[in-house]
């Protein structure tokens, strides 16, 4: 990709073959021009997975494509500490900006370009701050305590930033909404930070414990990288396409860089006067520097060879934070090949792909698309690639097939078949040979099926039955529900209706996870707390009730402020394996800035660290806390939303080493754990603060199952029975009976 000129010298000597005077030399520079061009966009083959039947807005992947121009950088932008200003110049120094004034104690800075934002930290307000690229606009994000290095995910629409006062790493929505605490606990000074956001990792220096360390985006797992031979670590930046991170270190007055596991230190750059910022322009393979001892910028080649001062007189004094922008050209996406029945969308900007149709995303019809993509740059060269998504194959719901209305006369059967045109049938697509179940009532009549070969019966036998429940095959249940028959009870006329549900038993093991002897507690909240298994009962608050819902029968309701229901502590104390699972139907969103505030779905807290654990409700998704691991409580959200007023289950599950949260039988975070729970009662609805109920939640909660073991990934799809119910209603009209006499004998 090199264009600019170059020079070849070629010489010529005879080596004196022929004649006197020894050998003779002629030589001559040719200097070749190397045009620039406009080089095409690459579009990486790249594979990404969605559940089927995912909900519109569900994001898929990120598009990942590079282009030569689109990396190539043409500025630089800095903090000024002293004139307590925002700045840019060219990559050369020339062109220097003042696009920012008045400000208290700028620190740090990071560029959106293609927002068109550009977001900075300032230690004397204590504020996060964004502005428009030419300065105007300004608007506080995020007012702190005193932040220090701030890093911006794009993909993800996030931002982050250290506090040295707080001690925290926090981050928030672009427009600084959603606050969250990632690490708070092991920090003593934080400065600078960077992220790997396509690696889910984020870097930061602390100069308090003098360590460069790293984490899961969401603050979890917390790694030391580098721990020795640092005095006091700023800046840090990551080339992550080579494996390295490069850092300044103020006291020792170097530019370093490791690999991004910490190790191989190298010095690269000394004799420095408190470098700061750092920035990497990997394209050109040079990084940037700021030198608040020297009032420089300056750069070198990333091995540290060829220093340059880039601006170094005029308009310049303590710069700090730094970072590089403004690419040549821009980017735009779209999706122009295999996006069948419209399923996929695609942000022009960003590159994000998600979920524009739930249609089309059927995994028995067609389990994978491939998505021709095409990448336009802004001088109109186009690339295209294939992106390849894979459907998850998830449990479909067995649907019920009812006729309508129907109608017999008193003390006359009703015949169900398909030759009567009234036929009762079921399906369940992904139900194959596996058992499904099916329970069939009417409240004024008896129900007699066609036959009952392959079924199981566990309530009445298929003959004149008010209630029967069974279960079989999908072909089984359906022979036998071909010329089923209603009849009324004797010389009765009204209004009936036959009731169906289909359960399809997640298709495996249900009814072998409900007889398993790791089954502690069950609760159905059919009438109250009752405990089908161990008699372990839950006393339900004054406020929470049982309610008939339509699709589950009667459940409990939670009102979110004082209902909820304790789950005695003997059911779970000192489990380290074990496993929660229930269903929950809420709207709740849960948008405090501290998780552990959140409207909590089942939980108790203890302060410090303590073997707690809660699951609570984060901005409509699902979220987990726990100090298991004997940490203080380490927090993970889910990126399934919850909160469309849809039954969803919920299983945790530890065996003993990881505890892991599913949500509708897919496996979404986990996190180290290892440690017994503490003997303090479990709330569902609400959460246990050492005994005090608080953080309550609105909503409805039905089959709380407790095992005193870990679930495998299946079992917990087995929990994930999904049902139909449907009823046909009944008119038997009256008959006009004859007299009938009574006389003596």
């Amino acid at each position: 990709n090199f264009n600019g000129t170059a020079s070849v010298e070629i010489i010529t000597d005879d080596q004196g073959n022929s004649g006197a005077g020894g050998a003779l030399a002629d030589s001559d520079l040719v200097t070749i021009t190397v045009n620039s061009v406009n080089d095409t966009p690459v579009v990486p083959s790249e594979v990404f997975s969605v559940n089927e039947n995912a909900a519109p807005g569900t994001l898929v992947g990120t598009v990942t494509a590079s282009d030569v121009e689109a990396s190539t950088f043409t500025k630089i932008y800095w903090v000024d500490e002293a004139m307590d200003q925002i700045r840019r110049a060219n990559l050369d120094g020339s062109g220097v900006e003042i696009l920012v004034s008045g400000l208290g104690d700028p620190r740090d800075i990071a560029v959106d370009f293609v927002g068109g934002k550009m977001y900075w930290v300032d230690g004397v307000t204590g504020k996060v701050q964004r502005a428009n690229l030419d300065g105007s606009g300004i608007q506080d994000v995020y007012i702190g305590s005193d932040p220090r290095g701030i890093a911006l995910d794009l993909i993800g629409g996030k931002v982050y930033w250290t506090d040295a006062v707080t001690n925290k790493i926090q981050r928030a929505n672009l427009d600084g909404s959603g606050v969250e605490d990632l690490v708070t606990s092991g920090l003593i000074g934080l400065r600078g930070i960077a992220l790997d956001v396509a690696g889910g990792k984020m870097y930061w220096t602390d100069l308090g414990t003098d360590k460069i360390q790293r984490a899961n985006l969401d603050g979890s797992s917390v790694e030391d990288l580098v721990t020795t031979g640092l005095a006091d670590p700023r800046g840090i930046a990551l080339d992550v396409a080579d494996g390295k991170m490069y850092w300044a270190d103020t006291f020792n007055n170097t530019i370093q860089r490791a690999n991004l596991d910490g190790t191989g230190v190298q010095v690269l750059v000394t004799g420095l006067d408190n470098p700061a910022g750092i920035a990497l322009d990997l394209q050109a393979g040079t990084m940037y520097w700021s030198d608040w001892g020297t009032d420089k910028i300056q750069r070198a080649n990333l091995d540290g060879t060829g220093v340059q001062d880039v601006l170094s007189t005029g308009g310049i004094s303590t710069p700090v934070g730094i970072t590089l922008s403004d690419p040549i050209q821009t980017l735009s996406y779209a999706i122009t090949g295999g996006n069948t029945g419209g399923a996929f969308a695609i942000d022009a900007v960003t590159g994000q792909i998600t979920v524009a149709s739930s249609l089309p995303l059927d995994f028995e019809t067609n389990p994978s698309f491939d998505l021709i993509v095409e990448v336009t740059d802004s001088g109109g060269v186009t690339g295209s690639g294939t992106v390849t998504v894979n459907l998850n194959d998830l449990n479909d719901a067995p649907v019920n097939t009812v006729p309508i209305a129907q109608t017999t006369v008193e003390d006359t059967p009703l015949e169900f078949s398909s030759t009567n045109g009234n036929l009762i049938a079921i399906d369940d697509i992904d139900a194959g040979v596996n058992p499904v179940e099916v329970t069939l009532s009417v409240g004024n009549g008896t129900l007699t099926l066609f036959g009952t070969t392959g079924l199981t019966f566990s309530v009445g036998d298929g003959s004149a039955d008010a209630t029967m429940t069974f279960t079989g095959t999908v072909a089984a249940i359906n022979a036998a529900l071909d010329g089923m028959s209603y009849t009324p009870d004797p010389d009765w006329s009204g209004s009936d209706a036959v009731t169906l549900t289909t359960r399809d038993l997640g298709n495996t093991g249900l009814t072998a996870l409900d007889s398993d002897a790791a089954l502690t507690a069950r609760y159905r909240f059919d009438v109250d707390g009752t405990d089908d298994i161990g008699g372990n009962d839950a006393s339900l608050s004054p406020s929470a009730t049982v309610v008939l819902d339509a699709e589950r029968g009667n459940v409990l309701a939670t009102n979110g402020v004082d209902a909820y229901a304790a789950v005695p502590a003997t059911v779970t104390n000192g489990l380290s394996q074990f496993a929660f699972s229930f269903w929950v139907k809420t709207t709740e969103s849960g948008t405090h800035t501290n998780f552990w505030e959140r409207p909590t779905l089942l939980g108790m807290d203890i302060t410090g660290p303590a073997n707690d654990l809660v699951i609570n409700t984060d901005n409509g998704f699902i979220g987990m806390f726990t100090a298991l691991s004997g940490t203080e409580d380490v927090y993970l959200s889910t990126t399934t939303q919850i909160n469309d007023d849809q039954w969803h289950q919920i299983t945790v599950s530890s065996d003993g080493s990881n505890v892991s949260l599913y949500v509708d039988g897919v496996l979404e975070v986990a996190m180290a754990s290892g440690n017994g729970l503490a003997n303090l009662d479990f709330y569902l609805g609400a959460q246990n603060f050492e005994g005090t109920a608080n953080h309550f939640h609105s909503g409805s909660f039905d089959e709380l199952r407790i095992f005193d073991r870990g679930l495998t990934a299946p079992e917990v799809g087995d929990l994930y029975t999904l049902s139909d119910t449907d009823s046909v209603a009944i008119a038997v009209t009256a008959e006009n009976d004859p007299p009938v006499n009574s006389v003596p004998g």
